[in-house]
This record gives C-alpha cells, sequence and structure tokens, in this order.
C-alpha cells in the first residue's frame, strides 16, 4: 500500500530541481520548460519512477513527465534521483531558475558550482538525464496541466484496480478517464497499459470501445510475447509480479477516428475505393454467416475442450479469436465457410480468449486470431494472423492425410 504521509515530503518535492512545482502554467507549452520540441511521453502514477527514469535514460530524444498524487511516492523517486544523481544542475538553472527562482531562492547555482559538479560526475561516468521532469498532480486535473494534443503517449503501470464495484469510476482506464486522455493526446497518440491484474485489465479492453478508442495490440502474456516483448522495460511491481509467476497483461490503444474523420482525411479517398469495398463486403459477409450459418455453434471451453478437442475421432480446427479483434471479425466469415465445407470430415469449433484465458495461455497464444489444428489430440498446425482460405484449406488437407 502507497503511503500517504511521509515526513518532510512535501518540503522534498517543493526543494527539488527535479520536480515542477507549477505545473499548470506550462499548459499548451511544455517545449518551453524542456526547451526543445521533442515529443512528450507521461507516466499516471509513476510509483518509485524506475519505468520512466529508464525511459528517459533510453530515448533522450523523447520528453519524458512523471506524475504521481501523492507527494510521499513522489519523494521516493525523487531521492533515487539524487541519490544516483541523473540530471546535471545546468537543467535547473537552464529551465527550473530562469522561471522559479523568485519561488525557491534557495536553489540558485552559480556558473563556478554548475562546472564543478558537471567535471565530478564527468569523471564518475554518471548519466546526465535531462529530458525527464516530476509533478505531482491527479489524473483529474490533467487538463489544467497539459493542452490540448499536447502529448505523445500516456503510460499506465500497475494502476489501482479498484476491485469494488461502486468505484469503477475511479479506475484509469475508466471512460471517465479514457475521455481526459483523448483530449490531451495528439491524433497519433498512443495509450498504454500494463498490469497483472486481469479484472482490471478486461475491464479497459471493455470501455475502450465504448469510448471510441482502437485496439492496436493486446498480449496475455507480455513477456512471453514474441512480438511485444522485445524492448519492454520493467517496473517495480511488474518484477515483483512477474517474479511470481503472474502474466502480465498490456494493450495498446490509439484514438479511433470516426466516419466524417476518415473521408476527410483521404483514407477512404477514391484511389482506396476499392479497400473501402473490401472492407464493407467482409463485414457483410460476416453478418451473413452469422444469421444463416448453424455450423460455428460448437465453442470449446475448459469444460469440453477434453472431450470435443482432446479426443475427437477427427481434426478439429479451433479458432482462438476475441469479440473485440478486427482481424478475427475478418477471418470469421472464412472459418464459417470452411464449417461448412468440412461438416462431417473435421470439427471447425472457435475459442473466445476473453473467457478462456487459461485455456488459450495453456497452448501459448499470444496474439489473436491463432488458428491450432489438433489431430490425435496433439496440435498438428498453428496459424497466427489472418490468412487466405486456400492456406486453411491446405493445412486442413493434410491433418485429415
Amino acid at each position: 500500500m502507497r503511503l500517504r504521509n511521509v515526513t518532510g515530503s512535501e518540503e522534498l518535492i517543493a526543494n527539488s530541481i527535479y520536480v515542477c512545482n507549477q505545473p499548470e502554467t506550462y499548459r499548451g507549452r511544455w517545449y518551453s520548460f524542456f526547451k526543445n520540441e521533442n515529443p512528450i511521453h507521461i507516466e499516471i502514477g509513476m510509483g518509485k519512477g524506475k519505468f520512466i527514469t529508464e525511459m528517459a535514460r533510453r530515448h533522450p530524444d523523447i520528453n519524458y513527465i512523471g506524475i504521481d498524487k501523492y507527494s510521499s511516492v513522489l519523494c521516493r523517486a525523487v531521492q533515487k534521483l539524487e541519490q544516483n544523481d541523473l540530471r546535471k544542475s545546468d537543467l535547473t538553472t537552464g529551465i527550473r531558475l530562469s522561471r522559479e527562482s523568485d519561488l525557491i531562492p534557495d536553489l540558485r547555482l552559480s556558473r563556478e558550482s554548475n562546472r564543478t559538479n558537471q567535471d565530478s560526475d564527468q569523471k564518475s561516468g554518471r548519466k546526465e538525464i535531462k529530458n525527464l521532469v516530476l509533478i505531482c498532480t491527479d489524473a483529474r486535473d490533467l487538463e489544467r496541466v497539459f493542452g490540448q494534443g499536447e502529448i505523445d503517449r500516456i503510460y499506465l503501470n500497475f494502476s489501482d484496480p479498484w476491485p469494488k464495484v461502486r468505484h469503477a469510476e475511479r479506475r484509469l482506464t475508466s471512460q471517465r478517464f479514457l475521455a481526459l486522455y483523448k483530449a490531451i493526446l495528439n491524433d497519433t497518440g498512443r495509450l498504454e497499459l500494463k498490469t497483472d491484474n486481469k479484472s482490471l485489465f478486461l475491464f479497459g479492453l471493455s470501455e475502450l470501445e465504448p469510448a471510441d478508442w482502437k485496439k492496436e495490440a493486446v498480449t496475455y502474456d507480455l513477456h512471453r510475447d514474441p512480438a511485444m516483448a522485445p524492448g519492454n522495460v520493467t517496473t517495480e511491481y511488474e518484477e515483483k509480479f512477474s517474479s511470481m509467476g503472474n502474466p502480465i497483461f498490456k494493450f495498446v490503444a490509439s484514438k479511433a477516428y470516426n466516419q466524417f474523420r476518415r473521408e476527410k482525411s483521404g483514407l477512404f479517398s477514391d484511389k482506396n475505393l476499392m479497400d473501402k469495398k473490401d472492407i464493407m463486403n467482409n463485414q457483410e459477409s460476416n453478418v451473413n454467416y452469422q444469421k444463416r450459418s448453424n455450423y460455428m455453434e460448437l465453442m470449446i471451453k475448459e469444460d469440453n475442450f477434453q472431450t470435443e478437442v482432446m479426443e475427437s475421432d477427427v481434426p478439429v480446427l479451433v479458432d482462438f479469436y476475441a469479440d473485440w479483434c478486427g482481424p478475427c471479425k475478418m477471418m470469421s466469415p472464412i472459418i464459417a465457410g470452411l464449417a461448412k465445407e468440412y461438416s462431417g470430415r473435421c470439427k471447425v469449433a472457435k475459442c473466445n480468449i476473453d473467457d478462456e484465458m487459461e485455456l488459450a495461455g495453456r497452448f501459448h497464444v499470444l496474439s489473436i486470431p491463432t488458428i491450432i489444428i489438433f489431430k490425435n489430440g496433439e496440435p498438428e498446425n498453428i496459424i497466427v494472423g489472418t490468412v487466405s482460405k486456400k492456406d486453411l484449406v491446405e493445412k486442413l488437407e493434410q491433418a485429415l492425410e
């Protein structure tokens, strides 16, 4: 549990060169604080600051702002920064003191003192981080601190799950907060969530579409996902929960464009008209199959997996999918067609990974759609992503030999 009262924390933050104590004064002009126009990434609920500090180290061409509502938590990050001497006093004099020296006169440093500190740091080999600042504010006040479209990326790492239903609006993935994020993110911005809490993760996924967000990437086991694991920077909680064997969930989402904005941006312009028709045809086919076909009624769950798949006398094609997955919807009419064509020769089934997460994890389903063809109770072919009907037919015929 986070400590909310640490003696001296507010004083430490007020006098720290690593903290911006009046962030609202830079609303809409954080570029002037950092003295560059680099992208700005923020972490809401930064904890002890391990993640945001390492990100700033790795990406000096991106500006990072760590946010926490509790001064007692923020002071821990400040202490770590000071202990490791991660930032030089020239950042303070060049940015902070030129604007806030009247508020904190005891932090005025002479140029001679700056040179001494820099020489000492160079000799010790310590690395300078100029692209990181911390602020103490509530996530509900984001629009008071950041201007419209000013932020390029938002990180939510191991946020409080607020498990009680009556507290759902307090979750940082609720529609209430998603609206705030949308206001401060630019049109190409991204929202990234990491957690070990399955309920919070599924809640966040369910809130995205109603709030007009688009899922860009989803994994139910980040550390084993070949696409999303590379370059992952861990947090303190992430290391703790992962060491306990807990899978780490992650999604990346973007602001969804409505139909008017898509047409205005040219996505469905004349030269892309065929793409639009193809999309509409796929959607129509999907609806028609759902209306007139009874071949997809076999749903695989934990309680029938053994009898329907493992003990089946014929090959079984299992489509691991999710209702919110766009590529899965594109594959749906193909899968339904195969169910009709191969009726009596093999089974074609579906497994919703949101409902059967443990079953999906047993077969290392990290991305969807994933199609697994079982023969004699063993996976014979695994197909990840969207594929043509021809490719699936070829795999099924091999299983039937």
